[in-house]
């Protein structure tokens, strides 16, 4: 008989390198979710974790991962490179970040009819800057001027590449019920005696038209 050893060769495996080219995603709070990727070399695939190190695939097989959070934070996940055919994979892994920003805030404070009642005026607040479908914006004093009475407007907010809508109803600038004249003090004179004045009165703020009808008509 003759024997031979043979010495086993080194099955351990060979040095996998970790994932590169990470590809970061950002949206905006109540958006839908976007993947965010990386990239490794022929023959690998990505699993991707939560941590660092260790724990359990959130997704394995993948070079993208699309995360399932919706709160506003920045998240981190790791992409570990695995050699889809001995499974060896990275000693280290490569992290992404995905963001959730937070919408920019938008209330009304008020909204109010001008003294001519033509047009009204909006008070907002907003840590965003302010447009408007209608009126002049003026974002220092965070006004809203010159609206057209009876039409609503919206207004976006915008901050960071994040918007938010905000839908204002026109207020009823129409005419408050005016009192009419009071203490109508006529006047009586002779035939060819100079003409002398009628008078009424009327609450502060108010003034009188005069006419020769008792509706309608063109003021004196």
């Amino acid at each position: 008989t003759t024997d031979l050893q043979v010495n086993a060769p080194d099955c351990s495996c060979p040095v996998v390198d970790a994932p590169t080219d990470g590809v970061p995603a950002t949206i905006c709070f109540g958006d839908d979710n976007t993947a965010i990727s990386a990239s490794v070399t022929a023959g690998h695939t990505i699993d991707w974790y939560a941590t660092e190190s260790g724990g359990s695939a959130l997704l394995s097989g993948s070079l993208s991962y699309t995360s399932s959070e919706n709160e506003v934070d920045v998240y981190t996940y790791y992409a570990e490179a695995r050699n889809t055919t001995t499974n060896c994979v990275s000693s280290s892994r490569l992290p992404v970040e995905y963001t959730i920003k937070a919408n920019p805030t938008l209330s009304l404070t008020s909204a109010d009819c001008a003294p001519d009642l033509l047009t009204y005026d909006i008070v907002f607040t907003s840590n965003g800057t302010v447009s408007s479908t209608l009126g002049t914006v003026n974002n220092t004093a965070k006004t809203v001027t010159g609206i057209p009475a009876g039409t609503n407007v919206t207004l976006t907010a915008t901050l960071d590449g994040c918007t938010t809508d905000l839908q204002v109803n026109a207020p009823d600038c129409s005419c408050p019920v005016v009192d009419a004249p009071t203490n109508g003090a006529p006047a009586k004179i002779c035939f060819g005696d100079d003409n002398t004045s009628i008078s009424a009165s009327v609450t502060a703020g108010h003034t009188i038209d005069w006419y020769a009808t008792e509706s309608g008509g063109s003021a004196l």
